[in-house]
């Protein structure tokens, strides 16, 4: 289709038809969605996807090894904290923001067993 700069005048052309030119682009797979190769002809737009990979297992392993991490250096910093209200900020700081709904942090005196309380909720 052309169109007159001038006037706007529309002409219906014919374009010859060429063979298609595919350009191939990997999509790998992840723990959400399966991987496939797509080609798609940048002459007429033509998509076909082949090569389909099924979507990988998730993988929680580095991050249970990331969090066992973060719990041994809280634990480490729990036994010096100065009380309970510094040690609930902390470990409330430390939290993702995804998964915060509550902490409750009980502080006990192993020399004569009292305990003291602090609590943190993201609705307050």
């Amino acid at each position: 289709m052309d169109i007159c700069e001038r006037c706007g005048n529309v002409k219906e052309s014919t374009i010859p038809q060429t063979e298609h030119e595919y350009e191939t682009q990997v999509l790998p797979a992840t723990c959400t969605s399966p991987g496939y190769t797509l080609n798609e002809c940048v002459v007429c737009g033509d998509r076909h996807i082949t090569d389909l990979t099924p979507a990988l297992s998730h993988d929680y392993a580095a991050s249970a090894d990331a969090i066992g991490e973060r719990i041994r250096q809280l634990h480490q910093r729990a036994l010096t904290a100065p009380d309970p209200e510094a040690l609930a900020d902390e470990l409330w700081t430390a939290l993702n923001e995804d998964n915060k709904v509550s902490l409750f942090v009980r502080y006990i005196n192993l020399a004569d067993g009292t305990h003291r309380d602090a609590i943190r909720n993201k609705h307050q």
